[in-house]
């Protein structure tokens, strides 16, 4: 089942928000709050996740700097 809810692009959130909804209903303010927090971070996670996963096979940028000499030291003389 995880590896289907992956392979259709979707949110582990989404398969948990509805548990997620019915608890916080029995949690104080305090609990749901952190449960808030918690659901905030796991969101903003797989947003990340999903920005990295376009550059997996992208050709990266090449920059346009020439290698240092080598017998650079790093120290400005």
């Amino acid at each position: 089942m995880k590896r289907q809810r992956l392979l259709e692009k979707r949110s582990a959130l989404d398969a948990v928000a509805v548990d997620a909804k019915s608890l916080s209903r029995t949690l104080n303010a305090e609990d749901a709050r952190k449960l808030d927090e918690y659901l905030e971070g796991v969101r903003d996670i797989e947003i990340r996740l999903t920005k990295e996963e376009r550059w997996i096979g992208a050709e990266k940028p090449r920059g346009e700097l020439e290698p240092p000499p080598q017998n650079a030291s790093g120290i400005d003389e």
